[in-house]
């Protein structure tokens, strides 16, 4: 921007000089008043050039802030994909960590404590679910969690399998 302001002084200063020169070696009043005026229709000009850029200078620099943001942002999202260390989107890892959370809340309302959880994904949709808990070894409350995680999830009781292990 600094460098806009100091193109747009040096301008001026050249126009002053030029007009200058002619002014002083033009002979009549006639051509020092012609001279004068086309000398304001350039400062003029070149006053709406500097306002103009100025203003135009502002735009780009905010445009480029919305786009260096976006980039850095989309880099951003690459490099937690990238660690991720798996073949699923991020999205899909996220959808996925947030539902095992849910299922491990679910298995300790019946008691148990989960060993691992695992949600097999057909694309963007949930395929099976198998759950390793322990806890109580009772087959009815493990049953019952493997009905629940049918109803919420609309699977199959062959797609969902609740196992007891020892610890």
């Amino acid at each position: 921007m600094f460098d806009s302001i100091l193109q747009f002084v040096k301008e001026i200063f050249i126009i002053g000089i030029i007009s200058e020169i002619f002014t002083a070696l033009s002979d009549t009043k006639k051509y020092r008043n012609q001279i004068s005026f086309i000398t304001g229709l350039m400062i003029t000009t070149v006053c709406l050039k500097g306002v103009l850029n100025i203003i135009n200078i502002d735009y780009l620099n905010n445009q480029s802030n919305y786009f260096d943001q976006i980039e850095l942002f989309s880099q951003e999202l690459e490099l937690k994909e990238i660690n991720n260390n798996s073949s699923e989107p991020l999205y899909l890892q996220e959808y996925i960590n947030a539902n095992t959370e849910f299922i491990e809340k679910k298995a300790y309302e019946y008691g148990f404590s989960t060993l691992n959880t695992i949600i097999n994904m057909d694309g963007s949709e949930i395929d099976s679910i198998e759950v390793a808990v322990t806890g109580e070894n009772n087959m009815d409350k493990c049953m019952e969690l493997k009905l629940e995680l049918s109803e919420l999830y609309e699977l199959d009781l062959s797609q969902i399998k609740v196992y007891w292990r020892k610890r």
